[in-house]
């Protein structure tokens, strides 16, 4: 068995690629075209060309090398581009860059539907996103990779969202009127629009925009709207779709409308799937408390005292049976729902995170009857102090095999970072973010699996998470360097183009493509323009 030892040009001064053989010392180095084995006081015909050795040797020397010593060996001669071009090797080291670069759109499992070219892509792109996001020092985006496109017409020219959808191609863009829009990222070709939700821009309506997957990796638009019902008000339990209304002259009740789009894209002409629109009432005039993951969807909201949560299957079809399960989780709180899976629901709120076991659904009872209340106890909760009403989190990756989120879930809790690990055994980690302000905060940060983003004063900034346990291989692949890499990174980003007096209003970061999509709404242009910034 040979000994090999690899010697990369960060490691060296001489801009050579050096593979050494521990007994006996020959090495092969390797610049710009040139290959060549060498000994030290060897005789000619020991020195031979890189050609004579076998393939299996370098895809074995291919899995302790970076993205970035691939593509430079791969330049070497026609033999190496052809052995390092194998599915074997890139597919090696998009496993090793996905352990510690989560993307929720990926799966190991997935790899093997992918071509080389596809998955050298992937991985390229990581080791560009992880070199450009991922430093400790100022994050500067050259013009070249700013592209913008100013929202002149009269319904988006007022837009209050503006949201990724997983993949980086699509923009889902929510006017202040309620008007939906599906927008390419690539060319700003306007695609499909949805008015089903549209008001009265002057009706003082409470509208928020989120974005989630459908059982297969669909994207799911999730639309609330809060409004004061001055006409009706509501029953004492009013915990069903259909809701008893008595007429009276009273000042109503606070009611908060969701509906559930599925964006189509994979057909020539996209467009938004309404799947389901549900209004309930409650007594507290501001209830943000919901989530659509996988088959599953929830809403909480407070009633006497006690914070209710229900748990819905999603109406892919038109026959499908609606089913719903009411639990109470103790006193009221503003908290962000996380459905980990069918069973499991995490609730996050800014003091406390609890983890619930969601009780079997069942068929809707006839519309005289009342849902039944289910009394639940976490099974699983960790306090500390934080000053953030309904904390922001990663995006959920329910595993196609096991059904629920097995990674590290990350959410900002105030000045904090957290990261959830749901298996084997629900723990939490924290970190103090000294830069971050949420009182200072202009839009709602944007998580994904490896980092975070926020705007605050008018400035941008980017949060590296920690590294994972046991990610060395990954860190490897990515040309990460160690030091430092368990601590989390923060930087400030300069936009050169960002608009004269410009205010970042909300801002989305998709990790899959390395482009970040901010809206920024200036005084003087008086209209809100789109900004893509891409990784270099």
């Amino acid at each position: 068995m040979t000994l090999i030892k690899i010697e990369t040009p960060r490691c060296n001064r001489s801009g050579y690629l050096v593979i050494k053989n521990i007994i006996g010392s020959p090495e092969i180095r390797f610049c710009g075209n040139k290959s060549v084995l060498l000994a030290d006081h060897a005789p000619a015909s020991m020195v031979t060309s890189a050609l004579d050795l076998k393939a299996d040797f370098w895809l074995t020397v291919s899995l302790l090398l970076s993205v970035k010593d691939l593509i430079r060996l791969q330049a070497t001669c026609r033999h190496l581009r052809e052995v390092l071009s194998l599915d074997y090797v890139w597919s090696s080291a998009l496993r090793d860059i996905m352990a510690v670069a989560v993307n929720p759109g990926d799966s190991p499992c997935t790899l093997s539907s992918l071509s080389s070219v596809e998955l050298r892509h992937r991985a390229v792109l990581a080791a560009r996103i992880e070199r450009f996001w991922g430093r400790d020092s100022d994050v500067v985006a050259p013009r070249s990779s700013i592209r913008t496109c100013r929202l002149t017409d009269s319904g988006m020219g007022r837009a209050v969202q503006a949201r990724l959808v997983r993949g980086g191609q699509w923009i889902v863009l929510l006017s202040a009127d309620g008007t939906l829009r599906l927008q390419s990222a690539k060319d700003w070709e306007f695609c499909a629009e949805d008015v089903s939700f549209m008001m009265p821009v002057d009706s003082e309506v409470q509208m928020t925009l989120s974005l989630s997957a459908g059982t297969h990796k669909e994207t799911l638009v999730l639309l609330r709207r809060s409004m004061w019902d001055v006409v009706y008000v509501c029953h004492a339990l009013s915990v069903c779709d259909e809701l008893t209304r008595h007429f009276a002259d009273s000042q109503g009740c606070p009611s908060t409308t969701i509906a559930i789009f599925l964006i189509e894209t994979n057909i020539p002409e996209p467009c938004f799937r309404q799947l389901m629109k549900v209004t309930r009432h409650h007594r507290r005039g501001y209830e943000n408390s919901m989530a659509a993951e996988g088959n599953r969807w929830a809403f909480g909201w407070s009633h006497e005292g006690r914070q209710l949560l229900s748990v819905k299957n999603i109406p892919w079809n038109h026959d499908d049976v609606e089913k719903e399960v009411l639990i109470d989780i103790g006193e009221p709180i503003h908290a962000t729902l996380a459905l980990l899976s069918e069973t499991q629901v995490l609730v996050v709120s800014c003091d406390k995170t609890s983890l619930y076991e969601i009780p079997p659904l069942q068929a809707l009872p006839p519309p005289d009857e009342e849902v039944p209340i289910i009394r639940q106890e976490p099974i699983w909760t960790c306090s500390y102090q934080g000053e953030y009403n309904y904390p922001p989190i990663s995006p959920i990756c329910q595993d196609a095999s096991s059904g629920r989120h097995e990674g590290l879930l990350a959410m900002i809790t105030g000045t904090t970072l957290r990261f959830f690990t749901p298996t084997p055994e629900p723990s939490m980690n924290s970190s103090w973010i000294r830069t971050y302000n949420a009182l200072a905060m202009e839009a709602a940060p944007s998580l994904s699996g490896r980092r975070a983003m926020w705007s605050a004063g008018c400035k941008l900034f980017v949060c590296t998470f920690p590294m994972p346990p046991g990610g060395d291989a990954g860190w490897m692949r990515l040309g990460a360097a160690q030091a430092g890499a368990g601590d989390e990174r923060i930087a400030s980003v300069g936009m050169p183009m960002l608009p004269v007096e410009g205010k970042i209003r909300d801002l989305s970061w998709d990790e899959a493509s390395g482009r970040l999509c901010l809206l920024v709404g200036s005084p003087m242009l008086r209209a809100n323009t789109i900004m893509i910034i891409d990784t270099p």
